[in-house]
């Protein structure tokens, strides 16, 4: 930039040395990534043509109803009032956000402070040693976009300083605009980033969780039209019940693949109706018991009102879940509490590092070392828990005493006095 034309459109007159200051500033500005660079420039290049010994930067939020500080510098420790600090402005600090109005100025800061409630940030500036304070905002266009303070522990601030420091903050307005937009489309990058990646982990983890049973369901059927006429009833009623299965499991994955598309757009529906938990389960497990692969149910009738087919959805992919990544032993409990019904599937497996037990609980996550083997844990956890929330239940998990157990609560309502009619 141009200082000394630009000083003279503003009806400023620089000095030599004001010139050349401000034209290290505008090279340090210009060189800055992010705004914490920008703004040591300033606070460094800046003291000597202007006496202060704080400098404090505010993000202007909410159209101007609250001042956060973002960065903070001083020539002497410590500081008080630090990065981090929340005001909502005062009238005459919110008279300065309106475009082309004069900076704020204050250089009786003890007298100031004296007229505001104790815990005004005033008290806190005295503390510092604070004598005289200026703040000038920021503008892109007509939007007030940060706040500029300075302070001064020995000196007064004059017109001169509030032309210079109005000068100033004109042109690092821009760059700080530029640095808050760089940095929230560098983040916005990474995030796409990381999900491209969970998606395609995502699908890789979905695409080996259908070969298998497509695989077994291909084979089997292969098997069945080939060879049914060299098998005995006995057989053949085996063949079918295990492709029966495999089937069931495969459509228990595209489900649930449809339920988390519907979730994201907002399309997820759930229909409540009275029911009985424990009935519910048994409708589940009697699907998964073979001689090799048994779940012992206990407990007793626990009526909640719940929709019977996400509920369903979620046991299942609560039983798949324990026999795919849980220990040789696995047993659920069905209980009816105060508020409503439990149902917690329980294993004997090694656990659930204690780091990705929220984790596995996100969409689009993996946790190879709470599975043991590397494998994704696909969409079923993530996909129950919002299942579990839309009605109005929880789904969490807990490791304890060498168990790990998934527990799902569901509300009773007025199941319980409707069950009457049902039972």
């Amino acid at each position: 930039m141009n200082e000394t034309a630009d000083a003279t459109r503003r009806g400023i007159t620089l000095s030599a040395e004001e010139t050349d200051r401000l034209y290290r500033i505008s090279a340090r500005v210009n060189a800055g990534v992010s705004v914490e660079q920008i703004l040591d420039a300033v606070f460094e290049e800046f003291r000597p043509i202007l006496p202060y010994d704080r400098m404090e930067y505010t993000n202007v939020d909410d159209g101007g109803r609250l001042l956060t500080t973002t960065w903070v510098r001083a020539t002497y420790e410590p500081v008080i009032l630090g990065v981090g600090h929340i005001v909502e402005p005062e009238r005459s600090i919110k008279e300065t956000l309106i475009p082309g109005s004069p900076p704020f100025l204050e250089n009786d800061v003890q007298r100031y402070a004296s007229e505001r409630p104790e815990d005004h940030p005033g008290h806190k500036l005295l503390a510092e040693g604070i004598r005289a304070v200026m703040s000038c905002p920021m503008f892109v266009g007509d939007e007030a976009i940060g706040m500029l303070f300075i302070s001064s522990r020995s000196e007064i601030f004059t017109s001169r300083h509030v032309q210079l420091i109005q000068h100033v903050a004109s042109h690092i307005a821009g760059a700080i605009a530029q640095s808050r937009l760089r940095v929230a489309l560098e983040q916005r990058n990474a995030e796409l980033e990381l999900l491209h990646r969970q998606r395609s982990a995502l699908i890789a983890g979905i695409s080996h969780e259908l070969r298998n049973p497509l695989t077994s369901v291909v084979g089997l059927s292969m098997t069945l039209r080939d060879s049914l006429e060299k098998l005995d009833e006995g057989e053949a009623a085996v063949l079918i019940g295990i492709l029966a299965r495999e089937s069931s499991e495969a459509a228990g994955i595209v489900e649930d693949l449809l339920t988390v598309s519907r979730h994201e757009s907002g399309r997820l529906e759930v229909s409540p109706e009275v029911r009985d938990l424990r009935g519910e389960v048994d409708h589940v497990v009697a699907a998964w018991q073979t001689p090799e692969r048994k779940v012992r149910v206990d407990g007793s009738n626990a009526w909640v009102l719940a929709d019977p087919l996400r509920v369903r959805q979620i046991i299942r992919n609560l039983v798949s879940n324990a026999f795919k990544y849980g220990g040789e032993t696995i047993w659920i409990n069905v209980r009816s509490t105060e508020d409503g019904g439990v149902v917690e599937v329980f294993d004997d497996g090694p656990g659930i590092p204690e780091a990705d037990r929220e984790t596995i609980f996100e969409m689009y996550g993996t946790s190879a070392e709470s599975t043991g083997r590397g494998e994704a844990v696909g969409v079923g956890l993530a996909m129950s828990r919002q299942l579990a929330d839309a009605m109005n239940g929880d789904l969490t998990y807990q490791f304890e005493n060498g168990v790990s157990s998934f527990v799902l609560r569901l509300p009773r309502t007025d199941a319980e006095a409707q069950a009457t009619r049902w039972e």
